[in-house]
């Protein structure tokens, strides 16, 4: 699942620094990463479906695919944009990562 969000992530932010602000640009490279979205599509799926059966929870699934959404989103920040999290940021791991103990409980 995290490697879905990687992907996911990963696309957006080389659309952010890399292709144009055009209609027609931004169409062009949709159209080229067809096949790694539906990739990455297909991962979240799975991950989600075998989180599921493995935790019988899917609060606590989707609750904890959204941690694993943040982190891949911190990781693919710095390599695109080197950007570094801030303290705000940390709180608010911090909050989602005790949003999922609440869930569990």
């Amino acid at each position: 699942m995290f490697f879905g969000y990687f992907l996911i992530n990963g696309i957006f932010a080389f659309q952010t620094k890399y292709v144009g602000a055009s209609l027609g640009d931004t169409l062009k490279y949709q159209l080229y990463i067809l096949p790694i979205v539906f990739l990455a599509n297909v991962l979240l799926g799975l991950g989600i479906k075998y989180g599921y059966k493995y935790l019988g929870s899917n609060t606590l699934v989707v609750s904890s695919s959204k941690l694993l959404d943040i982190v891949s989103l911190l990781v693919i920040s710095f390599i695109f944009f080197s950007e570094v999290p801030s303290w705000k940021t940390l709180v608010g791991l911090v909050l989602v990562v005790s949003g999922i103990v609440v869930t569990k409980l």
